[in-house]
């Protein structure tokens, strides 16, 4: 199975950090986005003291015993977690008053057992009774982390133990007259109760008590659920998580989480396997491209293949899951030190989740809940809710359903689960942009922001980042240091970023797909520079054909309609593009999409005034015949919940139209003097090296050749060839004093002035033009034929674009070092010989405006231009040769001092 298309540019060799931990020592202020999320949740729900109180009464009155559903329960437990993380971003002391005062109501609500649960003890650990338990221990032990009063800390534990210690001693094996954990409950095969393994540990972490270990043997034991062991199938890990007998997303990922704290705790490597397993399996068979799951309710049902479907027309991508996909991420990320796990929490952060946001403030309830069995009060009170429950991606309107939706009896007011987790999605971002990595820092999200924390020698360090991403990709990075420090800064690098760029104080330093580590000697008033591509994506859905999904314990075959692969998405930066019906002259035709030679669509970053409604960017993107359509990023699109803003990220799709690349001129001069006395040689190029090297560049749309030769009029070079060429590639051996200095003068000023890029191959290390432009004697080693290993040393350099890490060449001439050249720029390639011999095979230099390229294999009576990968590395060298555009005239001469002294020049 594929990749999710969203990180369709993963590379295999992407490096990972050895290790990456919270960072306990950090202090974040944001700006921007980031920051209006954060006070957007802080005023319009945590500080909600009505609130509090009503998700504390049914521990008191027992509701959830009284009525269907009965998960009220998690409502309190839910939004406190997510409440201290958000806390423990803006230190907002007015928050922690609130906080600690429900903190307080919520544990005076302990009954004589322990208990703080919303059902009685006959009916307890019933449909939801134990799922809400872990969430009220989970909030608890996260408040304590954040308590400022010792002695309010120091009960808040008497009453986990408490709690903890009564659950313990219901919950075990039979055979102990206790009560399985899967068996007490019908939902999912008792997944949701499994899922209290997580506290559990972090109680055991925290006490060391025997009997909560001894709990969190048992529950995993248990395997998750009765449904099926899917603990064990995460270890076997030949089904992916929407084939398990049981597919609940939410409850899923809950559960694993449990299952990751055990494995820190036991040390046991098949625990720590299975999180991984799992984890791989979900990111490549459910993510879909806003960074949710579940396009059938809130299931694993393979939606990274099946998100543009039709067949199931219910709510979908449920915002509990989108904010338990991101944590997850997140605690993979300190489990792996893969960087692609933060790539997709920034990719749920800036799509489905910040688009669940009700930025609009929308009070609205969906009629068709009126009348369910969940509106266990006739005659709702109105209640405004500050996330939307669901996620569509084809054309819909938003808030279509309270998810998790429940009244309470006091006022008939009503919440939803949904609306409380959302709170802990923007509160992870804190945990997760900074962290501490090996020998430093990391950073893995680039909002504007000014952090503050300590390096490894425990000095301050600041950072200030800039730039107004994700609108935009330049960021600026800028430290602040008391005194001169060595250490690591770690940078993430999108996948998506193709085209990267990253630079310290003016000196460019070279990208690495997964994380850049810069380690280096920093001083106050460093400044980082990173350049991310934000190019516009266009994606297409993946064939699927059929497949077999479950819902509940129902199992359902499904197959692929062809019309649903009939549209695309748009992806600009980590942000999804999105149609909105509140754009002027938007339509939701199909339409016949324009992209580039590269595939990418032709777009232009508009201002931020471009639609009458407030967005992260909108984009004018071009269509066929000269047309337009302007799109919005997908979290601001639907804010209105109705028919006003009827929108969606998969378009349908006419056609899709390329635009012919500029066309590079590229000139082949070759001596031609072996193919012509020697016939070993004319065997293998009867038309010259030369016309070899024509005929596979030619199958390039963006490339025309023209062929030149020593024995040709001007050397082949005339002024109105050399003047129109763009890239001059050269192969020289036995002549290379018969070309005409003059003509060299004139490559090289043209390299030079930037109007011509210089590919140099094989023994063109002596030619003239090669030395005059790059400085050198050209002087090298050399020896017989033999196997050579070309090695790929800069796989993200533009050059190594798809050159696996190195590859064989059964025959080529010896070249060796020592090579009497300059410092490359950048060295693409090395060469090992079977002789033992090195040598430096690949390298790029830099020479006025211009760009020059070496490339060692070539030798006349070898094959290696018949190798595929020789072949790539040459093609590619001609694109990165081939000039930039330069918008003002280089200078090309200098005021002289001819026969003055410098005291005459000095008057």
């Amino acid at each position: 199975m594929k990749n999710p298309i969203f990180l369709r540019h993963e590379a295999a060799n992407a490096k990972c950090l050895p290790t990456v931990a919270f960072d306990r020592d950090k202090t974040v202020h944001y700006h921007g986005q980031v920051e209006q999320m954060l006070r957007f949740i802080t005023e319009t729900q945590l500080m909600d003291k009505k609130m509090w109180e009503r998700f504390v009464s049914p521990f008191r009155t027992h509701e959830d015993d009284l009525t269907v559903g009965g998960w009220r329960c998690e409502y309190w437990g839910k939004m406190m977690r997510g409440a201290v993380y958000v806390y423990s971003i803006t230190q907002d002391l007015k928050l922690y008053r609130v906080l600690e005062k429900t903190v307080r109501d919520l544990i005076s609500t302990a009954d004589g057992y322990g208990r703080i649960s919303s059902y009685t003890v006959e009916n307890e650990f019933t449909k939801w009774d134990t799922w809400g338990r872990k969430y009220i221990m989970l909030s608890l032990i996260y408040f304590m982390e954040i308590c400022r009063d010792e002695a309010l800390k120091a009960e808040i534990l008497e009453k986990v133990i408490a709690h903890a210690d009564y659950i313990a001693e219901k919950f075990g094996d039979e055979k102990d007259g206790k009560r399985p954990i899967t068996k007490n409950v019908k939902h999912w095969g008792g997944l949701n109760a499994s899922s209290i393994l997580e506290p559990v540990m972090l109680l055991y972490k925290l006490t060391k008590k025997e009997n909560y270990l001894e709990l969190a043997h048992h529950i995993i034991s248990c395997g998750g659920s009765t449904w099926g062991n899917i603990l064990a199938l995460s270890m076997q890990d030949n089904l992916y998580p929407y084939q398990y007998p049981v597919t609940k997303a939410y409850e899923m990922i809950s559960f694993f989480e449990g299952v990751l704290e055990y494995s820190f705790v036991t040390g046991e490597e098949k625990y720590r396997k299975a999180v991984e397993n799992f984890g791989k399996r979900v990111l490549e068979s459910d993510i879909t491209v806003i960074g949710c799951a579940g396009m059938t309710h809130e299931l694993f049902d393979h939606s990274g293949a099946r998100q543009t479907s039709s067949y199931f027309t219910g709510i979908k991508q449920e915002t509990c899951v989108t904010v338990t996909w991101m944590k997850f991420c997140l605690r993979m990320l300190i489990l792996t030190g893969d960087p692609k796990y933060a790539d997709c929490f920034e990719q749920s952060l800036y799509n489905a989740y910040a688009g669940a946001l009700n930025t609009n403030q929308n009070v609205v309830l969906p009629a068709h809940q009126v009348d369910s069995d969940l509106m266990q009060y006739k005659n709702p009170t109105l209640t405004y809710l500050p996330f939307d429950s669901y996620s569509e991606m084809r054309l819909n309107v938003r808030g279509r359903q309270v998810g998790g939706l429940q009244q309470f009896a006091a006022d008939h007011t009503y919440y939803g689960c949904c609306a409380c987790i959302g709170a802990a999605g923007a509160g992870l971002v804190g945990h997760i942009a900074l962290m501490k990595a090996e020998g430093g820092i990391a950073l893995n999200l680039y909002s504007d922001c000014d952090m503050e924390t300590k390096t490894p020698e425990g000095n301050k360090l600041g950072l200030s980042i800039s730039g107004g991403y994700p609108r935009k990709g330049e960021i600026k990075i800028a430290l602040k240091l008391r005194k001169k420090e060595a250490f690591s800064i770690a940078l993430r690098i999108p996948t998506w970023s193709v085209q990267t760029t990253l630079s310290v104080g003016g000196e460019a330093v070279e990208v690495t797909p997964g994380y850049t580590v810069i380690d280096r000697l920093w001083k106050n008033g460093d400044e980082i520079s990173l350049s991310l591509d934000m190019r516009t994506e266009l994606y297409r859905p993946d064939s699927w054909g059929r497949d077999v999904i479950r819902n509940g314990q129902k199992v359902i075959e499904v197959r692929e309609d062809p019309s649903d692969r009939n549209f695309f998405a748009l992806r600009r930066g980590p942000l999804m593009l999105a149609r909105d019906a509140r754009i002027k002259g938007n339509s939701f035709d199909p339409v016949h999409i324009l992209v580039d030679a590269d595939g990418y669509a032709i777009t232009e970053l508009l201002e931020a005034d471009a639609v009458d409604f407030e967005t992260v960017c909108a984009v004018k993107v071009a269509l066929f015949n000269d047309e337009s359509m302007t799109l919005v990023d997908f979290s601001s699109a639907g804010k209105t919940w109705d028919e006003q803003s009827l929108h969606e990220v998969w378009m349908p799709l006419k056609a899709i139209h390329k635009q012919k690349r500029n066309v590079i001129r590229v000139t082949v001069w070759n001596e031609y003097v072996h193919e012509k006395k020697k016939e070993s040689v004319r065997a293998l190029y009867p038309d010259g090296i030369h016309g070899f090297v024509r005929d596979f560049l030619k199958k390039n749309e963006d490339m025309e050749i023209r062929l030149a030769a020593l024995c040709d009029p001007d050397q082949g070079l005339p002024d109105e060839v050399l003047n129109n060429t763009d890239v001059l590639i050269w192969w020289g051996h036995v002549a290379h004093n018969k070309v005409d200095d003059k003509l060299v003068e004139k490559i090289r000023n043209r390299v030079y002035l930037g109007k011509m890029g210089f590919v140099a191959l094989h023994s063109a290390h002596h030619s003239k033009p090669f030395k005059a432009i790059v400085g050198t004697n050209g002087n090298l080693s050399w020896g017989r034929n033999q196997k050579e290993i070309m090695w790929n040393l800069m796989p993200s350099h533009e050059i190594a674009a798809g050159i696996p890490d190195h590859f064989l060449l059964e025959e080529e001439e010896l070249y060796s070092e020592p090579f009497y050249i300059p410092q490359p720029d950048a060295l693409v390639f090395g060469a090992w010989f079977e002789d033992g011999h090195i040598m430096r095979a690949g390298a790029c230099f830099h020479r006025g405006a211009g760009k020059v390229f070496y490339f060692q294999p070539g030798h006349e009576t070898c094959k290696s231009f018949y190798n595929p990968y020789v072949q790539r590395v040459i093609t590619n060298a001609v694109r990165w040769a081939a000039p930039n555009q330069i918008v003002y005239e280089i200078k090309n001469d200098c005021p002289h001092i001819l026969e003055k002294t410098v005291d005459e020049f000095n008057q």
